[in-house]
């Protein structure tokens, strides 16, 4: 998300990873936890995405925990994208949700290029491998 649009990333400013997000006392009643890790924190647009893998979220159990930190983010005006491993896995639909967050944060005046897009395409497919280097 963060690398320039040129080396096919989205050039989008402000995003940590594995952020500690303190939780207000209302939304640590909800989420039963004093603070959260959001898989990224994107600064610029008080949002967090987070990746649901099939691994850690398919239980009952991970299902009320997502829920209870969905809640508790959006209790404290922080907006919340879901990627799951299907939607990482399709391209055209991992590049709407990234197109998505790169609009609403208005970070670009330019519009892409097929070049950037071609680049980011590449990047994405590379980091499905194991292959990127970055």
């Amino acid at each position: 998300m963060a690398l320039p649009r040129r080396m096919g990333g989205r050039g989008i400013p402000g995003v940590t990873l594995n952020r500690a997000i303190a939780l207000t006392p209302e939304a640590a009643r909800v989420a039963k936890r004093s603070h959260l890790e959001g898989d990224a924190y994107l600064e610029t647009i008080d949002e967090n995405v987070e990746y649901d893998s099939d691994a850690h979220h398919l239980s009952r159990e991970a299902h009320e925990r997502d829920e209870r930190k969905a809640n508790a983010l959006r209790m404290m005006g922080v907006s919340l994208t879901t990627i799951t491993a299907e939607q990482l896995n399709s391209w055209s639909a991992i590049d709407a949700i990234l197109d998505g967050l790169s609009r609403k944060g208005g970070f670009h005046k330019r519009l892409e290029t097929p070049d950037i897009k071609q680049a980011q395409q590449h990047l994405w497919r590379e980091l499905l491998s194991g292959r990127a280097r970055i």
